[in-house]
């Protein structure tokens, strides 16, 4: 079995310039056993007041960073604990570090200014690989049978059509003000429209997305799978970030494009086609570039 791992940041930088990632990655082999764990997160920042839990940090940097903490903790003193439990261990721990600085700096973070983050976890042992996705992460299955799977995430998929309804609307505001499509980001019927999408959040309605956040309840929502390694030829794991639709691929495209290009050729390609078109008009999108994260697992491979 190969791992292969990248993390890469996108356009997204502080007023002194320095580059923020927001994504997060951690491989664990736990010692005296043959279980490895890789875990991704995808971190979002609140809307709104601009704030920060631990300084020079955006609250997503900080937010994946206790959160891969508190789970590599898990792991190393359970290494058979539940993907859930270890995930609502760690939000209980976050839950209570955010409630304790609202209390030292006398603030009450509203839902959508509250950091989050989509989070995919992978266990593997000898026979078993075993994955958890809460939020908007994007896992594709391939077996040895030749069979290409993207793994069904509800999650994913009501994130996608909410982030739709902004950018349909950025690109129409656009047009009438004859502006760039990335250029209406910041006006305030855009930034409404992103705040109602977050509120949205572990909502408790038909409607609602789940990401791993404050609530304990998301952790029921997320989507849960074994796989027999028997069976598997390659697992990938990816954030947002990797818009492979942007190479006017799908997920079958771009699994068989790892047959022959390795995942820092795509982000690289990636990287290429948003840098010309970095005002958004060609491929309407609400930046420029997100960060990425790319997991892929070879079972095949040494």
């Amino acid at each position: 079995m190969k791992i292969c791992t990248n993390i890469n940041a996108g356009s997204k930088r502080t007023a002194t310039g320095r580059t923020i990632n927001e994504d997060g990655l951690k491989v664990i082999d736990i010692p005296d056993t043959n279980i490895k764990i890789i875990m991704m997160m995808d971190g979002a920042t609140g809307l709104g007041r601009k704030y920060e839990i631990e300084p020079g940090m955006t609250p997503a940097e900080w937010y994946v960073k206790e959160m891969l903490k508190e789970l590599t903790n898990e792991f190393l003193y359970d290494p058979t604990i539940s993907l859930e439990s270890a995930v609502e261990n760690g939000i209980k721990i976050l839950k209570n570090k955010i409630a304790q600085y609202e209390q030292n700096n006398d603030i009450k973070l509203l839902k959508y200014e509250e950091p989050s983050a989509g989070i995919s976890i992978v266990r593997i042992d000898d026979k078993i690989t075993e994955i958890y996705n809460l939020g908007d992460t994007t896992t594709i299955v391939g077996y040895k049978n030749g069979e290409i799977q993207k793994i069904k995430n509800p999650n994913e998929e009501k994130l996608k059509a909410y982030d739709k309804r902004v950018i349909e609307e950025m690109v129409i505001r656009a047009k009438i003000t004859k502006r760039n499509v990335v250029e209406t980001r910041d006006d305030n019927e855009i930034q409404m429209l992103l705040k109602q999408n977050r509120e949205q959040k572990n909502g408790g309605e038909a409607e609602s997305y789940y990401v791993c956040g404050t609530d304990i309840e998301a952790v029921k929502h997320g989507i849960h799978y074994l796989f027999p390694n028997n069976k598997l030829k390659r697992v990938i794991n990816i954030t947002d970030g990797v818009e492979y639709n942007m190479l006017g691929e799908d997920e079958v495209m771009l699994y068989n494009r790892l047959n022959v290009d390795k995942p820092e050729d795509i982000i690289k390609e990636i990287r290429e086609v948003q840098e010309e078109d970095s005002l958004c008009n060609k491929y309407p999108r609400l930046k420029k570039s997100d960060d990425i994260t790319f997991v892929v697992v070879d079972y095949d491979k040494e």
